[in-house]
């Protein structure tokens, strides 16, 4: 279901409609585009692996985050040298699945 809002007469619209979904992006513009056709097939063993470790990886973030003590010292890091990432979150998602062996 699409969500439709009115600023100053120009309509923002963000969601599913039919089989378009209309999202905006970080810098305020509308992008449509084909809703993707969803068909159910089991997993394979190594797309079950690699949800299992991204999950695990996301738990791990949340943790690491939490402790005030690591938060800033990610921060620290993540100032000198973001590597192209945009916030905080990200950086140290990529430090921990990096450091996961495969």
């Amino acid at each position: 279901m699409a969500k439709v809002t009115f600023i100053g007469g120009i309509a923002s619209m963000r969601g599913k409609l039919g089989d378009t979904i209309f999202r905006k992006t970080v810098t305020g513009k509308i992008i449509a585009y084909k809703a993707p056709v969803l068909r159910y097939r089991k997993p394979t063993r190594n797309e079950i692996k690699q949800r299992n470790r991204f999950a695990l990886v996301c738990r791990v973030v949340s943790l690491l985050l939490a402790d005030p003590a690591q938060q800033r010292a990610y921060e620290k890091a993540f100032k000198k040298h973001n590597g192209g990432l945009r916030t905080l979150r990200q950086y140290v998602f990529k430090q921990v699945w990096d450091g996961l062996p495969r």
